[in-house]
């Protein structure tokens, strides 16, 4: 996932949704549903903390001018 910046556990929070998907657990439209509420309690669990990895951090040249 790539992003100018992240919400504290976002990352987490759009991860644990695709992984329900991939598992069969969330169908596409329970998924819809859950975007369409824009009410983080009815998105589901976020992923595992240990879970995730950073692999890379980028900065924009212009800021060490």
């Amino acid at each position: 996932i790539r992003a100018y910046c992240f919400l504290q556990n976002r990352v987490r929070a759009i991860v644990a949704p695709l992984i329900e998907g991939g598992q069969g657990k969330l169908s596409i439209e329970g998924f819809r549903r859950g975007i369409d509420q824009q009410d983080r309690c009815q998105a589901g669990t976020s992923a595992p903390v240990q879970a995730l990895f950073l692999v890379n951090v980028e900065y924009p040249e212009s800021i060490f001018e």
